[in-house]
């Protein structure tokens, strides 16, 4: 099963919202409800069906739809009491989902039965809201040194969401759902990635080295 190697080859060296090895997500993974855990696996599935040129659109729906399904029913939990490790799990699967969306193009809208990108991002960015990721937590940032921990993963997460929100307002001509005053990039988020701190920073003008 080539998903996992296709994701850390092809999306997390720009767009890093997963641990940086497989292992690290199994141990996440395994830890969370069954149901949480099939709508993840089932929205990677996708997700990596859907880089593929030759995947059949018939299929390709199918997987769509039962991600979404799977994702629906997961989000009956409550936000504010599910635990900060399976509300990055949901957050990442509606992330996973986006970019399955996006993956579609315009003109493929209409025989793509699914949710919009900007529904999926839309429903990201309002659970990264009720998550409170917006609000830089720079000391947690640079005092823990895993680099898979929740907070960091969290700001990975949110430096994700403020660069697909910016190119998918751009594609569109649409205002972006997440408003300026909202983005504030630190300097200890070149951390992430030169590529990550790069498409963030370039995407909002607030930087900041508080």
């Amino acid at each position: 099963m080539l998903t996992f190697p296709r994701y850390y080859s092809d999306i997390h060296p720009t767009l890093p919202f997963l641990p940086h090895n497989k292992n690290r997500l199994n141990t996440r993974l395994n830890s969370c409800p069954p149901i949480l855990r099939d709508a993840f696996l089932e929205a990677l599935y996708t997700t990596i069906r859907s880089l593929s040129s030759n995947t059949p659109q018939y299929g390709e729906s199918q997987s769509s739809r039962k991600a979404g399904s799977l994702i629906a029913a997961a989000q009956f939990d409550n936000p504010s009491t599910r635990s900060m490790p399976n509300n990055l799990i949901y957050l990442q699967a509606m992330i996973l989902m986006a970019i399955e969306a996006d993956h579609h193009g315009p003109s493929a809208m209409r025989s793509h039965s699914g949710p919009s990108q900007s529904v999926w991002l839309g429903s990201a960015i309002g659970l990264a809201y009720s998550m409170k990721l917006h609000v830089p937590k720079q000391k947690e940032i640079v005092s823990d040194g895993d680099a898979d921990s929740d907070e960091k993963l969290a700001r990975r997460c949110w430096l994700v969401l403020v660069t697909m929100d910016k190119f998918h307002a751009s594609s569109t001509s649409s205002p972006g759902l997440i408003p300026d005053a909202s983005v504030v990039i630190l300097a200890d988020d070149q951390q992430f990635g030169e590529s990550t701190f790069h498409l963030a920073s370039k995407t909002t003008l607030r930087t900041t080295d508080i």
